[in-house]
């Protein structure tokens, strides 16, 4: 990768979810390191790749080819997880309802966060646009953040602020991933009264990329649950799932057992939460790919008036 992108490589860098996403082979962490090197596809192929995904119709199971949106990793990942289940009825159960949960989700963040407005949605991704190729080298530098799907991470910069650099006044969390004190100073980033790290971009995204693949790791290697764990702590997270899918505490959360069980972020949606508000950590997945997609779109319009001698943002 050159040290000098354009607009056009770093929307294909920021929009694709990674080598092998599409074929079920994403970012398995045993898996060799090679997987994890950014693609040859055209920016086309990067926004929109096709898989294959089995759905119901009757009592005819029938093949067919199905478009991702951009950064849609959660719906590769519950397509993968769907595929997992012998059952034809409860896979078509999962993948209805992860659709309506998107649907629902993506509505309500887009309403609240851009009053319905594309302009607001401009304006609140301003900071991330102006500071895209600080926030690509960033990301580009810490080699733990390769081995992490672009869309995962665009969707928490997404989440947490739009890229900027802010400090929570309510929660104390600060800098573009939003780490609080205790977290922040558990991954080794200096935090006192002269210097806080997690506003130094480099090594707070260094940090924060341990974090996600630690929490990648304890919850089965699914990151709908690792977003979950990263939006409202991973003890929270384990006790829920202990709690409502009937599993003893302490209970190591393998990919087999989640499998298995049928554990994900959208069965814990269906089973803790459904409409208790407006900021929740099971909705933070369904909301990272949005802003994720929301995200490449931003990037693409900015790209073609760019290219008209224009701005996107004005």
């Amino acid at each position: 990768m050159s040290e000098k992108m354009s607009r056009r490589e770093f929307l294909t860098w920021a929009a694709a979810v990674g080598v092998g996403a599409a074929t079920g082979a994403a970012f398995e962490l045993d898996r060799k390191k090679e997987s994890a090197k950014p693609t040859d596809a055209s920016p086309l192929d990067a926004e929109t790749p096709i898989v294959e995904k089995p759905i119901t119709k009757g009592k005819e199971i029938k093949e067919t080819r199905k478009k991702y949106a951009v950064g849609a990793f959660l719906d590769e990942e519950i397509d993968r997880l769907a595929q997992a289940i012998e059952d034809p009825k409860k896979k078509v159960l999962l993948l209805s309802e992860s659709a309506r949960i998107k649907h629902q989700e993506k509505e309500k963040i887009y309403a609240r966060r851009f009053s319905k407005s594309k302009e607001q949605m401009a304006k609140y991704f301003e900071q991330f646009l102006k500071s895209q190729e600080d926030i690509r080298d960033a990301l580009t530098e810490a080699d733990p953040l390769k081995l992490i799907p672009r869309a995962v991470l665009c969707g928490i910069i997404g989440m947490e602020g739009g890229g900027r650099q802010a400090v929570n006044r309510q929660s104390g969390a600060a800098g573009i991933w939003q780490l609080n004190l205790i977290t922040a100073k558990h991954l080794g980033l200096k935090v006192d009264k002269n210097v806080d790290e997690r506003m130094d971009l480099k090594k707070s995204s260094s940090a924060a990329a341990r974090y996600l693949l630690d929490l990648y790791e304890r919850f089965g290697r699914q990151w709908g649950l690792a977003l979950v764990a990263y939006a409202g702590g991973p003890e929270k997270l384990s006790w829920r799932i202990c709690q409502h899918f009937k599993l003893d505490s302490g209970t190591t959360f393998t990919h087999d057992l989640l499998s298995k069980k049928n554990i994900n972020a959208v069965t814990l949606y269906s089973r803790r939460f459904s409409g208790l508000g407006n900021q929740h950590s099971v909705q933070y997945p369904f909301g990272a790919q949005a802003m994720a997609g929301w995200i490449g779109e931003l990037l693409k319009m900015d790209e073609e008036y760019e290219e008209e001698g224009e701005s996107a943002l004005v």
